[in-house]
């Protein structure tokens, strides 16, 4: 994915952005789904990935975010260098809690702009699975779930990766490990309304990203999260 700042502008034109990224990111892979936007609601209690407290995330030119689903469920909360820009949305990642021999260490509670990414599978052709093709009622696992981790100050550009489907296959990066890493799930709820989440005792594989065609490993983190998307 691409991520930059950007002035207020309509929503259709976010959600063409949008589209046109996510295909030239993707070029690898073919994908079903399209593009629609929707609003994603992060639960706090208990998890290590929660929400600024400012309510539900929504596709906003103001507050540059983008919450939109095409091939998987997507917050982008922008970081903002307009002059004057009021204060963004962000995400809160809790990175003190490494796996015990896992090879990482305790990175702080960051406020990130960068956002969650959570896709459902990809077959052996190559090809991308919506989670707009999960059946309604079903719970299945995402077998790639990313959530980037960059702060305002730039120290902090972290990739954590979920699931055995490595970041690099369908994206423009260098090599992604994800050994050791647990599955999300992903719940369709409804015809408009779906469930991604990380129970506690949820790994990770947490990298540097600073530059994406270099990630380098940092080692496993628990991760747990809960994240209520629904169609606009």
């Amino acid at each position: 994915m691409i991520y930059m700042s950007f002035k207020p502008i309509s929503a259709t034109i976010i959600l063409l952005y949008a589209s046109a990224t996510a295909q030239a990111a993707t070029e690898n892979c073919s994908f079903s789904g399209s593009v629609k936007s929707g609003t994603a609601t992060v639960i706090d209690s208990g998890n290590s990935l929660r929400s600024d407290g400012l309510g539900m995330y929504i596709t906003n030119p103001a507050q540059y975010t983008q919450v939109y689903v095409q091939a998987a469920w997507n917050i982008f909360p922008f970081r903002s260098t307009a002059p004057g820009a009021t204060p963004q949305r962000y995400l809160i990642v809790d990175l003190n809690n490494p796996v015990p021999n896992g090879g990482g260490v305790p990175r702080g509670i960051v406020n990130s702009w960068s956002g969650s990414h959570s896709y459902w599978r990809l077959d052996t052709n190559m090809r991308v699975h919506s989670v707009l093709d999960i059946p309604k009622g079903t719970t299945t696992y995402s077998d790639l779930t990313a959530i980037f981790v960059s702060s305002d100050d730039g120290a902090s550009a972290y990739l954590l990766q979920m699931g055995p489907w490595s970041w690099q296959t369908c994206e423009n990066s260098g090599p992604v490990t994800t050994a050791g890493s647990s599955r999300a799930l992903i719940t369709r709820t409804g015809q408009k309304t779906w469930t991604v989440s990380a129970p506690a005792g949820s790994v990770g594989v947490l990298h540097d990203y600073h530059d994406k065609q270099k990630p380098v490993p940092l080692g496993l983190y628990y991760i747990n999260f809960e994240i209520h998307y629904s169609l606009d």
